[in-house]
């Protein structure tokens, strides 16, 4: 619609896509479909404004990796097996928990202990896995005033959340979801607990360990606010060009499984936040040029980040106990400072051809 009362403009748009799957591994089969589609819009209640909002159902399937890597004995990390050793010892529940996971009776109380913090797992594809799925909201806006000609400004808010994503679990994980959260042999992940039939252990050869192959587990979600703005002004002969994009997250959920604790990594990075998520990230550009000549500076900001280990742990306990052991490397809390890069280009057009 155009030129209509307190209506310069206004737009919708929508879109659909659906898809189907057949898959066949080792003469096994999971079928599915998935459906995408947007639906938003912009209003121009002016000339110089425009507001635009957007929702979007995203989904990703999973590839053919994912769904046929072959599963293959691997080594993995583990800290903590609550059956071996003595730790069952006096609890009637876990004694029982740790026969129905595979600890022979003889055995129970006298488990080998893990070795190197390491013990057997599996890794690999499944043919059972479904797609992910993401939610996406969009809203913002776009400022181009008459009374300063070449200027554009757009602030946008955004949020993600991703459902079911596609996660090789970590071994610790799925022996803490069977014996403290499941408590069920029968359940999900512990049936991803394999134990050696002679000693009970984790870490007895090639048929032993913990399944660690990809399942449909994790959540993700992510909040924040995308900057723009761009102003050219003639200068001398020549010209003046400014450009500014920036993006603050205000919060990078991450959680493996719905049952472990949803961590917001914002400015964190470490062993559970995996990648460095900067709170700030900007650039600003600017470009003169005059004829064959231009020059142009960037000039890029990434503020820092701290260790997840330290902030997602919490301050110390007030009045601290005489046990109390502080996390490692407690006082080297940043992991990197915020850094400005500056690059300086230029360019001269000698020619057509130079």
């Amino acid at each position: 619609a155009r030129d209509l009362p307190f209506a310069k403009a206004a737009n919708l748009e929508a879109g659909i896509r659906f898809a189907q799957y057949e898959n066949s591994v080792g003469g096994e089969g999971a079928d599915f479909d998935n459906t995408s589609f947007k639906i938003g819009g912009d209003w121009s209640p002016v000339d110089s404004l425009r507001l635009r909002a957007m929702f979007q159902r995203a989904v990703r399937a999973p590839t053919l990796k994912e769904i046929g890597e072959a599963r293959t004995p691997a080594i993995t990390e583990l800290s903590f097996d609550p059956c071996e050793g003595t730790n069952p010892l006096g609890d009637p529940a876990l004694e029982q928990l740790c026969l129905d996971t595979g600890v022979p009776p003889a055995r129970l109380g006298t488990v080998t202990s893990i070795i190197a913090g390491q013990i057997g797992a599996f890794t690999g594809g499944s043919v059972a896995l479904q797609p992910e799925e993401a939610d996406t909201v969009t809203v913002g806006f776009v400022l181009q005033p008459e009374w300063l000609p070449g200027f554009t400004a757009s602030v946008d808010y955004y949020r993600i959340e991703i459902e079911d994503g596609i996660v090789e679990p970590v071994a610790q994980n799925v022996v803490n979801a069977c014996y403290d959260i499941e408590q069920n042999a029968s359940a999900p992940f512990c049936q991803r607990i394999v134990r050696s039939p002679v000693s009970g252990s984790l870490n007895a050869g090639p048929t032993v360990g913990i399944e660690i192959t990809r399942l449909n587990a994790s959540f993700e979600s992510a909040e924040g606010i995308d900057f723009g703005a761009s102003y050219a002004l003639p200068v001398g002969a020549g010209e003046l060009a400014f450009g500014l994009q920036a993006t603050y997250i205000i919060e990078q959920i991450i959680q493996d499984a719905d049952f472990l604790p949803r961590n917001d990594c914002a400015g964190l990075v470490g062993s559970t936040c995996l990648r460095p998520y900067n709170e700030w990230n900007a650039l600003l550009t600017t470009r003169w040029s005059s004829g064959p000549l231009t020059l142009q500076l960037d000039t890029r900001l990434i503020s820092g980040v701290e260790q997840d280990a330290i902030a997602l742990a919490g301050p110390p306990p007030d009045p601290l106990p005489d046990d109390y052991v502080p996390p490692a490397d407690l006082y080297a809390v940043d992991a990197t400072s915020t850094y400005v890069y500056w690059d300086l280009r230029g360019q001269y057009d000698l020619n057509d051809t130079w």
